[in-house]
């Protein structure tokens, strides 16, 4: 379901943003976010029934509705709609040119060869820059975070990650499920058990027991 317009105005609007601040002609782009749209709609479709499953993802709405007003829903809708326009032809010029959109409009930096998980999560993600790591199913990112390489080693992320406010995570990391990286946390070369809370910077990490569950009960 899409709120306030079908996929033609999607796809209208789109192709006038790449134009107008890209210029990138409509007789390029049309054709292959034709081809890309649907499949965008469907995996945006299907991230928001699971946050519906609980109302307290109020960020998404709490509905399996697109709206596109909503700009975390926006910001994920053009990540996915620039990773499926890649893989779904041989340009490289749309898919950049959708890239460039996300990071013009919502200060998002995660290039379309970047693959994210059927389920994850953006809640206000300005300032976030999301690097070729290995993601897991219930990734959720919020602002400043950097998940990046060292000496071209990326993070492996096991299911219900959720990075808070200024987190990053570096280079040779295992980080286990059911884990929140708290607010300012730096994760550089270290692993983190599952059931774990994050805190402070290494190599002195403060990791405490996330014995609640909160995080991974949103999705079920």
């Amino acid at each position: 379901m899409i709120a306030g317009r079908d996929k033609y105005q999607i796809m209208e609007t789109i192709i006038k943003q790449l134009d107008n601040i890209l210029n990138i002609s409509p007789n390029i782009s049309t054709d292959i976010i034709e081809d890309s749209i649907d499949e965008s709609i469907e995996r945006m479709t299907t991230i928001l029934k699971g946050f519906s499953k609980n109302a307290k993802n109020a960020y998404l709405d709490g509905k399996n509705t697109l709206n596109l007003m909503n700009t975390d829903q926006n910001a994920m809708f053009l990540y996915l709609l620039s990773n499926m326009s890649y893989k779904n032809s041989n340009d490289q010029q749309i898919p950049t040119g959708v890239y460039y959109l996300n990071k013009i409009m919502h200060g998002i930096d995660v290039f379309y060869e970047v693959e994210l998980p059927q389920y994850f999560g953006f809640g206000h993600c300005v300032g976030t820059v999301l690097g070729r790591a290995s993601y897991s199913n219930y990734f959720i990112i919020t602002h400043n975070c950097t998940v990046g390489n060292n000496k071209g080693i990326y993070p492996i992320f096991d299911e219900h990650v959720t990075m808070l406010v200024g987190a990053k995570v570096i280079g040779n990391c295992k980080i286990g499920s059911n884990t929140i990286i708290g607010a300012n946390a730096f994760i550089l070369d270290e692993d983190v058990p599952s059931n774990s809370i994050v805190m402070g910077s290494s190599p002195n990490l403060i990791i405490k027991p996330n014995s609640l569950d909160l995080y991974r009960s949103k999705w079920k």
